[in-house]
Protein backbone atom coordinates (compact mmCIF):
# COMPACT_ATOMS: atom_id res chain seq x y z
CA UNK A 1 0.00 0.00 0.00
CA UNK A 2 1.50 3.44 -0.95
CA UNK A 3 2.21 5.88 1.62
CA UNK A 4 0.06 8.79 1.94
CA UNK A 5 2.03 12.46 1.92
CA UNK A 6 0.07 15.68 1.47
CA UNK A 7 1.58 19.30 0.28
CA UNK A 8 -0.38 22.01 0.70
CA UNK A 9 1.38 24.94 -1.57
CA UNK A 10 2.14 28.21 0.44
CA UNK A 11 4.30 26.21 3.50
CA UNK A 12 5.85 24.94 0.44
CA UNK A 13 6.83 27.90 -0.83
CA UNK A 14 7.52 29.46 2.57
CA UNK A 15 10.00 26.87 3.06
CA UNK A 16 12.00 26.76 -0.10
CA UNK A 17 12.75 30.40 0.94
CA UNK A 18 13.43 29.32 4.02
CA UNK A 19 15.83 26.76 3.11
CA UNK A 20 17.75 29.47 0.76
CA UNK A 21 18.17 31.22 3.63
CA UNK A 22 21.34 32.21 4.09
CA UNK A 23 21.64 35.54 6.44
CA UNK A 24 21.53 33.85 9.60
CA UNK A 25 23.11 34.50 12.88
CA UNK A 26 22.01 31.27 14.69
CA UNK A 27 20.47 27.68 13.50
CA UNK A 28 19.08 24.85 15.51
CA UNK A 29 18.06 21.35 13.51
CA UNK A 30 16.17 18.56 15.01
CA UNK A 31 15.62 15.88 12.30
CA UNK A 32 13.09 12.73 12.68
CA UNK A 33 13.71 9.88 9.84
CA UNK A 34 9.68 8.65 9.36
CA UNK A 35 10.95 5.87 6.85
CA UNK A 36 12.88 5.49 4.26
CA UNK A 37 11.69 8.26 1.52
CA UNK A 38 10.64 10.76 4.04
CA UNK A 39 12.45 13.03 6.65
CA UNK A 40 11.14 15.47 8.77
CA UNK A 41 13.06 18.62 10.36
CA UNK A 42 12.44 20.95 12.91
CA UNK A 43 14.46 24.21 13.04
CA UNK A 44 14.46 27.35 14.92
CA UNK A 45 16.10 30.27 12.97
CA UNK A 46 17.72 33.54 14.60
CA UNK A 47 18.02 36.13 12.09
CA UNK A 48 18.27 39.77 12.36
CA UNK A 49 14.62 40.05 12.20
CA UNK A 50 14.18 37.80 15.41
CA UNK A 51 12.78 33.63 15.62
CA UNK A 52 11.48 31.83 12.96
CA UNK A 53 10.17 28.32 13.26
CA UNK A 54 10.30 26.09 10.30
CA UNK A 55 8.85 22.61 9.66
CA UNK A 56 10.77 20.78 6.57
CA UNK A 57 9.61 17.85 5.21
CA UNK A 58 12.29 16.15 2.66
CA UNK A 59 10.68 13.37 0.26
CA UNK A 60 11.89 11.03 -2.32
CA UNK A 61 9.31 11.15 -4.80
CA UNK A 62 10.83 8.70 -6.86
CA UNK A 63 10.77 5.94 -3.90
CA UNK A 64 7.69 3.60 -5.29
CA UNK A 65 5.86 3.68 -2.06
CA UNK A 66 5.44 7.54 -2.18
CA UNK A 67 1.91 9.23 -3.44
CA UNK A 68 0.73 12.76 -2.47
CA UNK A 69 -2.63 13.51 -2.12
CA UNK A 70 -4.72 16.71 -1.70
CA UNK A 71 -6.34 16.72 1.53
CA UNK A 72 -9.82 18.88 2.01
CA UNK A 73 -12.08 18.07 4.92
CA UNK A 74 -14.68 14.99 4.64
CA UNK A 75 -17.30 17.32 5.21
CA UNK A 76 -16.54 19.53 1.76
CA UNK A 77 -13.85 22.23 0.85
CA UNK A 78 -15.68 24.89 2.54
CA UNK A 79 -15.16 23.48 5.89
CA UNK A 80 -13.02 23.78 8.48
CA UNK A 81 -11.26 20.84 9.68
CA UNK A 82 -7.82 20.03 11.23
CA UNK A 83 -4.54 19.05 9.33
CA UNK A 84 -4.65 16.45 12.18
CA UNK A 85 -7.95 14.95 11.72
CA UNK A 86 -7.36 14.98 7.80
CA UNK A 87 -3.85 13.17 8.68
CA UNK A 88 -5.19 10.34 10.16
CA UNK A 89 -8.37 9.87 8.32
CA UNK A 90 -6.24 9.78 5.11
CA UNK A 91 -3.55 7.69 7.33
CA UNK A 92 -0.84 10.10 6.17
CA UNK A 93 3.13 10.05 7.16
CA UNK A 94 3.59 13.82 6.59
CA UNK A 95 1.06 16.51 6.35
CA UNK A 96 1.60 20.35 5.47
CA UNK A 97 -1.27 22.94 6.43
CA UNK A 98 -1.22 26.48 3.93
CA UNK A 99 -4.95 27.22 3.28
CA UNK A 100 -6.12 30.53 4.74
CA UNK A 101 -9.36 30.03 7.56
CA UNK A 102 -11.59 31.71 9.15
CA UNK A 103 -11.21 30.93 12.18
CA UNK A 104 -14.26 32.63 13.35
CA UNK A 105 -17.57 31.48 11.36
CA UNK A 106 -15.17 27.93 10.50
CA UNK A 107 -15.05 28.34 6.93
CA UNK A 108 -12.47 28.59 4.45
CA UNK A 109 -12.33 28.79 0.87
CA UNK A 110 -9.25 28.31 -1.39
CA UNK A 111 -7.76 31.25 -2.81
CA UNK A 112 -5.16 28.95 -5.45
CA UNK A 113 -5.76 26.52 -8.36
CA UNK A 114 -6.42 23.14 -6.84
CA UNK A 115 -7.13 19.57 -8.64
CA UNK A 116 -8.14 16.85 -6.68
CA UNK A 117 -8.94 12.89 -8.29
CA UNK A 118 -8.30 14.90 -11.39
CA UNK A 119 -10.84 17.68 -11.03
CA UNK A 120 -10.60 21.30 -10.87
CA UNK A 121 -11.80 22.08 -7.06
CA UNK A 122 -10.70 25.40 -7.00
CA UNK A 123 -9.42 28.13 -9.42
CA UNK A 124 -7.16 30.72 -8.77
CA UNK A 125 -8.88 33.69 -6.83
CA UNK A 126 -5.89 36.10 -7.76
CA UNK A 127 -4.18 36.79 -10.68
CA UNK A 128 -0.36 35.50 -10.95
CA UNK A 129 -0.61 32.98 -7.90
CA UNK A 130 2.37 30.97 -7.35
CA UNK A 131 1.13 27.21 -7.09
CA UNK A 132 2.71 23.79 -6.97
CA UNK A 133 2.33 21.40 -9.22
CA UNK A 134 3.41 17.80 -9.44
CA UNK A 135 3.24 16.09 -12.87
CA UNK A 136 2.21 12.54 -13.40
CA UNK A 137 5.67 11.58 -13.52
CA UNK A 138 6.39 12.94 -10.29
CA UNK A 139 8.21 16.36 -11.81
CA UNK A 140 7.78 18.97 -10.07
CA UNK A 141 6.28 22.49 -11.33
CA UNK A 142 6.43 25.47 -9.49
CA UNK A 143 5.15 28.79 -11.53
CA UNK A 144 2.06 31.56 -11.36
CA UNK A 145 -1.20 30.76 -12.75
CA UNK A 146 -3.79 32.44 -13.91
Amino acid sequence: MKKILSFVLILFITLSHIGALSDYIYMEKEDKKINDAIVYENRIILTKDGFIRAYVGYVDLKNPNISLKVMTSSDGVSTLETVKDMAIKNDAKLSINADFFNITSGETNMIGMTYKNSELISSPALDNMASFVLSEDNEILMDYFS
